[in-house]
């Protein structure tokens, strides 16, 4: 779940694919199961990595690596 800035509507999401571009950026492939999302340029989301199991084992490695807890991050929106 994630928030669009400006109209701070609620998402409700399934992460289908983490793609990782380098060590410290990744794309998030989101599914919203066919609902309409329009956005505009330079909107994001905020996102708290804990939410998704799918990313538990790199959340762990990270906040080892970093010796404390991540917390929600933001990402550019862009389409497929």
């Amino acid at each position: 779940m994630g928030y669009a800035s400006e109209f701070m509507v609620e998402l409700v999401t399934t992460l289908r694919e983490v793609r990782f571009e380098t060590a410290d950026a990744a794309t998030l492939l989101l599914g919203l199961d066919g609902a309409p999302f329009p956005y505009r340029a330079g909107q994001h989301l905020s996102i708290d990595p804990h939410q998704f199991p799918a990313l538990g084992d790199v959340v762990r490695a990270a906040e080892a690596k970093r010796g404390k807890p991540l917390g929600p991050s933001y990402f550019s929106l862009s389409s497929d």
